[in-house]
C-alpha cells in the first residue's frame, strides 16, 4: 500500500505526465530486455556454460575479461571479476523457451545447479 502511494506521488509530483512522454502520466510498458550483464569469477566456466545452453559468442571468449553472447535478439554480457570480490546476490536471468524441461536438463548437464551452489 505504501509503495503504491509513494509511486503515485512520485509520478504525479516529481516526474509529472510531460516527463513521461504522454498525456496520461502512466509509465510506458517495457517491451523486452535487450541485454543483461553479469559478473563472474570464472569466465571460462561461464562461457562454456552459456555456450552449452545455445548462446553464440559475439565478442570475447573464455580468456577475455568481457564477453558478449547472443540468444535470438537478446544479449548476455559477462564481466570477469577478481576472486577476492564478493557479493551476496548475483542477480537472476529469465529465459523464454519452448521446452523448459529440455533447457533445465541441458543446464544441469553443463554444470548448472538449482539454487545456490
Amino acid at each position: 500500500m505504501l509503495d503504491a502511494t509513494l509511486s503515485r506521488h512520485f509520478q504525479q509530483t516529481i516526474i509529472g505526465p510531460a516527463a513521461l512522454g504522454n498525456e496520461t502520466g502512466k509509465l510506458p510498458m517495457i517491451e523486452g530486455i535487450s541485454a543483461i550483464t553479469l559478473d563472474t569469477h570464472e569466465m571460462p566456466r561461464a562461457v562454456r556454460f552459456y555456450r552449452a545452453l545455445g548462446f553464440d559468442i559475439l565478442h570475447g571468449g573464455e580468456q577475455s575479461s568481457f564477453t558478449s553472447l547472443r540468444a535470438g535478439a537478446s544479449y548476455l554480457n559477462l564481466i570477469a571479476q577478481p576472486a577476492e570480490r564478493r557479493w551476496s546476490w548475483w542477480g537472476r536471468v529469465i529465459f523464454y523457451v519452448a521446452d523448459v524441461d529440455a533447457l533445465y536438463d541441458r543446464a544441469l548437464a553443463a554444470g548448472g545447479c538449482p539454487g545456490f551452489c
